[in-house]
């Protein structure tokens, strides 16, 4: 066991404690036992990820089933705990139960008019959903969730730009009058400008897996240049606001090298030198230059294996898009790459 795994297990333990000697003398309705179950059902979330990107898919189920039953006591937890069981469920190959998961997330957020999660949901509902093949769903719920997650990031600027105005009036105002008071609340919104920056980044990081998602989906639909406009622009909000080391950075910068190897191979194909017979049995290349032969049988073969030579091209063309297409990008889930968000 890891030392992460440990400082995890000690943690759910020291809450169940705490939950237990509470309940036996106030009851399940004290607002602070509410308040323990709410932390210990985020506590098993975020433990459920970190087990199921490491590949302890028992143990993630495990936790994430306590989760539900936690659930009971704070409804509120259902729409995290619902998207972290559908992307258990996505993992062990079980996709139905994936989607009906996230269907009943989407239902409740709907229902209380939540959207603090709504991104997320939909992001992950366009993954599951693509794993299926309906990817004209897929991609209308990967657009909702772009949609909100830009709103969200320009109301977070916006809201760190009206603090740091504020920092500096209250700069301006310390050099004609210093006091305690002032300067507490300076202190304040300077480090509730650092906590907004640090969500700001969090946000940047799941729209940059949604740009991914909505790339693939039109990879899909075969709309491949506005694919690759996608990932690029994807790719540069990468490398603008997450660490290199970051994998969705890796995975951006070897799609967009896929498509520019494609597209050199493609502009090489329209550079062939074209063959073709004139009437007179002459063969000419594409400058015009005439090159006879007394065999018309010649010609026809020397045509023949041309043409077959180019359709053989175009199949293994296909055959290396079909094999490319086999093992395209999938849509990732919006926790495919949320350890590595947290982390940094």
């Amino acid at each position: 066991m890891s030392d992460i795994e440990a400082n995890f297990e000690e943690q759910i333990l020291i809450f169940e404690e705490q939950i237990q000697k509470r309940v036996s003398v106030y009851g399940y309705e004290d607002i602070n036992v509410k308040k323990l179950y709410e932390q210990l059902c985020r506590l098993l979330n975020q433990y459920s990820i970190v087990s199921l990107q490491d590949n302890q898919l028992d143990k993630c189920y495990t936790l994430l089933k306590k989760a539900e039953i936690i659930c009971n006591q704070v409804p509120e937890q259902k729409v995290q705990t619902y998207n972290h069981l559908a992307c258990y469920f996505r993992k062990v190959g079980k996709t139905r139960t994936a989607l009906k998961y996230l269907q009943q997330a989407l239902q409740i957020e709907l229902a209380l008019n939540q959207s603090q999660n709504l991104p997320n949901t939909y992001l992950n509902l366009c993954a599951v959903l693509s794993q299926l093949d309906r990817h004209e769903d897929a991609i209308q719920h990967i657009y909702l969730s772009i949609i909100m997650l830009q709103h969200e990031i320009l109301m977070k600027t916006l809201s760190i730009l009206n603090i740091k105005e504020e920092v500096r009036q209250f700069q301006d105002l310390s050099i004609k009058y210093i006091n305690q008071s002032n300067e507490f609340k300076s202190r304040e919104s300077i480090s509730e400008n650092k906590l907004n920056k640090k969500q700001l980044q969090n946000k940047v990081a799941v729209l940059v897996v949604a740009y991914h998602n909505l790339g693939v989906e039109m990879e899909y639909l075969s709309k491949n240049l506005e694919a690759n406009k996608i990932f690029q622009s994807a790719l540069l909000m990468a490398e603008q606001n997450l660490p290199d080391s970051h994998k969705m950075t890796h995975t951006l910068k070897k799609l967009n090298e896929k498509f520019n190897k494609q597209a050199s191979e493609l502009q090489q194909q329209k550079n062939l030198p074209k063959v073709y017979i004139t009437t007179n049995n002459n063969i000419r290349a594409s400058n015009g230059t005439p090159r006879t032969n007394s065999n018309t049988t010649t010609h026809r073969q020397y045509s023949k294996s041309l043409a077959g030579k180019a359709k053989t091209l175009a199949v293994n063309r296909s055959g290396v898009q079909a094999d490319v297409n086999r093992n395209r990008q999938h849509s990732v889930p919006h926790n495919e790459f949320q350890r590595q968000i947290e982390d940094n």
